[in-house]
Parts: C-alpha cells; structure tokens; sequence
C-alpha cells in the first residue's frame, strides 16, 4: 500500500485509480488481518489446552470471548495504520507501537491483580482498557460476571476506532 500511496507502483496512476486500489487493498487488509487474528486465537486456545487450561463456560460465551477480542484487534488496526502513515519506516512504526502497547500491556491485570499493585498504577490499570479486555476475556472463559468487562471492552474498541479510523484516512490522504 506504500507504493500505491506515494503514486502508484508504476508511478503513472491517476487519483481515482490509487484510490481504488488503495480501498481494494484495506479491504483485502482486513480479510487477511482477520484470518491472521482467528489464527492467533486458535493457537493460543490450543496451546493453552495443551498446557491444562480448559474453558469452563459455555460454547456460546467461548465463541463471544473470541469475537470480543477480534473486534479489539481490529480496532487495535487502526491505531497501527495511523502510527504506519505518521512516521517514514517499518521500524519506526514498530518502535512507536512498542511504545504504545507496552504500557497498555504491563500496566494492566493480565499478569498480576490489581490488588497487589502500587496506589498510583492502580489508578492507571483501572482504566486501562487492556484492564477491561483481560475482564471480559476470563469472564467469558472460565467464568464470573462479565456484562460490565465486556460492555467497556467494547466501549474502548469502539472509542479507538472513532478516533483512530479517521485519523488513518486524514494521514493516508495528507500523504497521497
């Protein structure tokens, strides 16, 4: 798609023609990332299997834990595609990206509860919305109350998206 943005792979595009193929592209972006995504989730699922993690609750809120996560990923999408169009190479956006999710990450309860934190990141972890994903997500694996997790997952995904789709396209077309 870098190609095609700064003028066609052929340099001889007009702007209908990039356009075109850069929806053509974003369309096929997504199907890819969404089969990359429920790839992930599969393996992830299988591995856990393997090492002795069941799911304890129904085959519908199981199915409901992996839609809520693609749709996070796919939200997720954007910020990457506004971090791609921002800066001028694969590793800065690679580097931008670390900088973003690792304290997204690290500052959540997917590894410890929030209990055992200190006062002042525990402010950050309850609305960090890795928080509320990692929520949702045991929620609807092994059980326990899961309207509010995934209410405010979702919520956060959405957020995301309207901030983040818009601020995507502007870049993609500042740059085109």
């Amino acid at each position: 798609m870098a190609a095609i943005a700064e003028g066609g792979v052929d340099g001889g595009w007009s702007a209908d023609q990039v356009g075109a193929q850069v929806g053509a592209a974003s369309g096929q972006r997504l199907t890819v990332d969404n089969v990359r995504y429920l790839i992930s989730i599969a393996v992830t699922l299988g591995f856990g299997f393997v090492l002795g993690f069941r799911i304890e609750t129904s085959p519908l809120a199981a199915v409901m834990a992996c839609l809520l996560l693609l749709v996070f990923a796919l939200a997720m999408c954007w910020v990457s595609a506004f971090i791609g169009m921002m800066v001028k190479s694969a590793q800065a956006v690679q580097w931008w990206g670390f900088l973003l999710m690792f304290p997204l990450v690290f500052g959540s309860n997917i590894l410890t509860s929030t209990n055992s934190m200190p006062g002042w990141l525990q402010a950050f972890v309850k609305v960090n919305p890795v928080t509320y994903l990692t929520e949702a997500e045991r929620a609807l694996l092994i059980g326990g109350p899961a309207a509010t997790a995934v209410e405010r997952s979702l919520l956060w995904a959405v957020g995301i998206f309207v901030v983040f789709a818009p601020l995507a396209v502007a870049a993609y077309r500042r740059r085109t």
